[in-house]
């Protein structure tokens, strides 16, 4: 299969590049994404407010309207496959359930890959498998996708953006008592999202405290923390989130580390830098749509 474009990812940027692009003249173009839903992260967000919404919107409305605006196009789209592999001659690797592994040709490609959750060993903690402890990815896509709350008394580590609003979703959805240990002096986040979750009296952080000992009968039960003047306690709990942070997902794309844009190479979005900003986030993913387009023209 050839085509002009192929955008890898069909989270907001991603979206937003294959449109820009075809509005630009581009007709030939393809999206990629692993999971069975396009809009990436936006769908796990079921709250207006936070750098990813636009006037006063939801995640889930943007990721819809901008499935919409894919649908008035005649863009292609396959859900549910991984791409392997991109070689330089930008032939790129799939698989998939229904097809199997093929590959694909394209002129140009817009690597809109996101990000993932860093490993869990980088926050220190050791403890063996047991129930109730999990990442805030996974208590995000526990509420919205299966409806399910990871626990009523939760203890979140690790206080940013994330994790922040976790707290305020699993307050909305029910849980009683949300605590935040955080190791640091004082939050890293320097915008309102902090303020937003002041008011909420059964949401506690907890700064200079850090947990050092996981009690566990088979399902977490408890947590033993240590403040910055060695005073330990512990807290009852019935789940533990982990907020470990984001790494930009540059598998597909750190071989080609020189001169991308002028091999028709571009990266966006999470992908590029994390971000907390759907505008910008936006804005970059058109700005490639159209230098694709430019790149491609240059070829004829």
């Amino acid at each position: 299969m050839n085509y002009d474009l192929v955008v890898i990812g069909g989270g907001a940027a991603g979206i937003s590049g294959a449109i820009s692009a075809y509005d630009a003249g581009l007709k030939n173009i393809l999206i990629i994404d692993r999971e069975d839903n396009m809009g990436g992260v936006l769908n796990e967000l079921i709250e207006s407010g936070y750098g990813y919404m636009e006037n006063g919107l939801t995640g889930v409305e943007v990721a819809e309207n901008l499935k919409k605006e894919i649908l008035k196009r005649d863009i292609d789209v396959k859900l549910n496959t991984l791409v392997l592999d991109v070689y330089k001659d930008k032939t790129i690797k799939i698989v998939s359930g229904t097809e199997g592994v093929k590959e694909i040709n394209a002129k140009s490609i817009i690597f809109a890959t996101g990000a993932r959750e860093k490993p869990r060993g980088q926050l220190n903690i050791s403890y063996s498998s047991s129930a109730g402890i999990m990442s805030v990815a996974s208590s995000r896509k526990l509420i919205v996708n299966d409806g399910y709350l990871p626990g009523k008394e939760v203890i979140i580590y690790g206080l940013d953006v994330n994790s922040i609003y976790l707290s305020k979703m699993l307050v909305i959805e029910g849980a009683k008592n949300i605590t935040i240990v955080e190791p640091s002096k004082e939050s890293k986040n320097k915008s309102n999202y902090l303020d937003d979750i002041l008011g909420y009296e059964n949401i506690k952080i907890l700064y200079n405290t850090k947990i050092t000992q996981i009690i566990q009968n088979g399902r977490i039960v408890g947590v033993k923390i240590k403040d910055n003047n060695s005073n330990e306690k512990i807290l009852d709990c019935d789940s533990l989130i982990l907020s470990v942070g984001l790494d930009s997902s540059k598998r597909l794309f750190k071989k080609f580390r020189r001169n991308r844009a002028e091999n028709g190479l571009f990266v966006v979005g999470n992908a590029e830098k994390i971000r907390y900003d759907l505008e910008f986030i936006v804005s970059q993913g058109k700005e490639a749509g159209i230098m694709a387009k430019d790149y491609i023209a240059s070829l004829n």
